[in-house]
């Protein structure tokens, strides 16, 4: 009242919320018609196609509608807020045929782009799977540039691809994230208008773009759709936006109009199509919408209006200006990249005369170390023929060894033989000196002889009383003892078969008693080293040298007691016959030590021998394997600095190609 009488008015406070920010201080007067306002917020924006674009509000029934530029704001039948404003929706409200041809500022082509992708994730704008993944591609290339394989940047896939392409497919996020980036990769070098042109392009492809739908009912009262596009009128199934049951292009529509409820579509062969709006409320609106729509399509038939003209001309320099600008960022960032890479190729070719040098360098020495590693390789073969001549030469050595140690077994076997006979020999002689003395004190000696006469006895048939059958059969006893290294007879047969010679002479004297040796020294302890073949020859020559002798000595043994046994035929030759048999007996026992000494000491001479050629032999063979090591080291030294050299050659080759 106090306002009506002062002649002010309180201003309108108006909100306007835009598909990009919010204007929410916008100051109207009480009396300012829906154009006023309009402009305003063009102005604001900075927005100069604006034939494309409205004001939409929810009426207090509900119904969505769009501001009448002609009427006033207040007059509209819309609620307040909460603090007393009034709320608006800067949205598209004309759609045009062709997106490239007909959108002239960027900004225009944004607040599409916006509207369309939101169109698309609430689902009013049904989209495909396949073309809602290229149009997420090309949002991502808007929003984000060129492909980055960056973690820190989150795909929000609730911002990029609509709730029912996310629920047709059982897939991942992170399996989303990839098909959508191998896309996205596609389109690097696009700049945000290009990419927002591209994918304004794409979504006017889709069966439902640029349609508005409102509920109607026709006269018998079926619920159907009416969809205003840019190519004209269709009625559409509630349940079936895509395809159109009857569908009126503009050129055959004469007149739309209506009265109360009722909506009247006149066609160009004079049919009238009648159906009633949902409610009375958006008559206007719905009227308003078929009328700008149907201007639009006769405007875009003719010549372009001087504004529209110089905004497209403005349009074109701009878009040249920031041609020639990218241009000349481009041309920048190439001479930069220019220099470098002069630069660059500068300390390449540095790097490349410095290589060529060390390749040279390299060359020449690997010549060297080819010389040096056949050289090597002679020297290796020629260390491993000589390791195997030890090897060789020590296993043969080895079965020497093995042969001397038989021949030792052997010779310990005959002389234990040897040692066991001497002791039946002194057991036989101290029973031949009890005899003695028991014939010197009067007591008559044993007729019988001895077990071990008896052996020697059947060894060699003697009478034991006939000394004259012994004498005349001294001949063939003298061929008898002759023993000779030449018939296979070793030495230890030699020994035994001399005894076995000698002892029944004695034993046919002496009426059957046995003739014992006398005791003899130890002989020396054996040696466990074998006798080498050339001692085992001079031990077989001094045996038969000493065969020899023995036999001459019992030559001259046999006729010394055919001489006494022809002079003394009594008693005083049974005397000398003893004699005689204890020389010989003595002289055997003397031989037979001998023998066995110098066996042993030419035993262990062989075994010293041995022992130092072994030692030698190995030492030598490990000096051999030392030196087949290291030779094995400096080949492998060689092949590694072989392998390196031809790893720069295809460096050098790498470099040459990238120059």
């Amino acid at each position: 009242m106090l306002d009506w009488l002062t002649g002010h008015s309180k201003p309108l406070r108006v909100k306007v919320s835009t598909m990009e920010a919010d204007l929410n201080a916008i100051s109207m007067d009480r009396d300012a018609l829906g154009q006023d306002l309009f402009d305003t917020v063009c102005k604001i924006i900075g927005l100069r196609e604006v034939w494309y674009f409205g004001l939409c509000f929810t009426n207090r029934k509900g119904y969505t509608c769009w501001l009448q530029l002609d009427k006033k704001v207040r007059d509209h039948s819309m609620p307040k807020q909460s603090d007393g404003s009034l709320h608006f929706l800067f949205l598209v409200k004309f759609f045009p045929e062709s997106v490239k041809t007909e959108l002239i500022q960027d900004l225009t082509r944004h607040l599409f782009f916006l509207q369309i992708r939101q169109s698309i994730l609430s689902m009013d704008l049904y989209c495909p799977s396949e073309a809602a993944i290229l149009l997420a591609s090309y949002a991502v290339q808007a929003m984000y540039g060129d492909y980055q394989n960056d973690e820190n940047i989150e795909l929000d896939l609730t911002k990029l691809i609509p709730p029912s392409v996310i629920q047709q497919y059982d897939m991942s996020a992170d399996m989303w994230h990839e098909k959508i980036g191998n896309w996205w990769a596609n389109n690097s070098g696009l700049s945000r208008e290009d990419a927002e042109e591209e994918f304004l392009c794409i979504a006017e492809e889709l069966d439902m773009y640029g349609t508005s739908f409102y509920k109607i009912l026709n006269q018998r009262g079926t619920e159907l759709l009416l969809g205003v596009s840019a190519q004209g009128l269709g009625i559409y199934e509630p349940d079936n936006k895509l395809s159109p049951r009857p569908f009126f292009p503009w050129t055959e529509i004469k007149c739309i109009s209506f009265k109360n409820k009722m909506f009247t579509i006149c066609t160009a062969d004079k049919s009238k199509i009648r159906f009633r709006a949902e409610d009375m409320s958006i008559n206007q609106s719905l009227l308003d919408l078929c009328v700008g729509t149907h201007n639009l399509y006769l405007r875009r038939r003719q010549p372009d209006l001087l504004e529209v003209q110089q905004m497209r001309i403005q349009a074109q320099e701009l878009a040249e200006q920031t041609r020639l600008q990218r241009e000349r960022e481009q041309r920048v960032q190439a001479e930069s990249e220019r220099d470098k890479l002069r630069t660059e190729l500068g300390h390449l070719a540095e790097q490349l005369n410095t290589m060529q040098i060390v390749m040279k360098n390299a060359e020449e020495s690997h010549q060297l170390i080819a010389e040096r590693a056949r050289i090597s390789e002679q020297e290796v073969f020629e260390m491993t023929r000589r390791a195997n001549d030890a090897e060789a030469e020590m296993q043969r050595i080895r079965h020497s060894q093995l042969r001397a140690e038989e021949r030792k077994l052997a010779l310990e076997r005959k002389y234990k033989d040897a040692e066991l006979l001497a002791n039946r020999l002194i057991q036989q002689q101290q029973q031949f000196n009890n005899n003695n003395s028991n014939s010197s004190n009067g007591i008559i000696p044993m007729t019988q002889p001895p077990p071990y006469h008896e052996q020697l006895r059947r060894s060699n048939p003697c009478s034991n009383n006939s000394v004259k059958h012994i004498a005349t059969n001294s001949s063939s006893l003298e061929e008898e003892t002759t023993v000779e290294t030449d018939e296979g007879v070793d030495e230890g047969n030699i020994i035994e078969h001399l005894q076995q010679q000698q002892f029944p002479l004695i034993n046919g004297i002496n009426g059957g008693n046995s003739l014992l040796l006398p005791p003899q020294p130890p002989p020396p302890l054996p040696s466990t080293n074998p006798p080498s073949t050339q001692n085992n020859n001079k031990l077989f020559t001094k045996m038969s040298l000493s065969s020899q002798q023995r036999k001459h000595q019992q030559k001259q043994n046999v006729e010394d007691f055919n001489g006494i046994n022809n002079n003394n035929n009594g008693n005083g030759g049974v005397f000398a016959s003893l004699i005689a048999t204890e020389q010989q007996r003595q002289t055997i026992s003397n031989e037979l030590q001998h023998i066995i000494a110098s066996t042993y000491a030419e035993l262990e001479q062989s075994r010293g021998d041995w022992q130092a050629k072994d030692h030698s032999l190995r030492e030598k063979l490990a000096d051999f394997r030392l030196e087949l090591e290291a030779l094995k080291k400096k080949v492998w030294k060689l092949s590694k600095i072989n392998y390196l050299h031809k790893k720069l050659q295809q460096q050098d080759v790498l470099i040459n190609i990238q120059l």
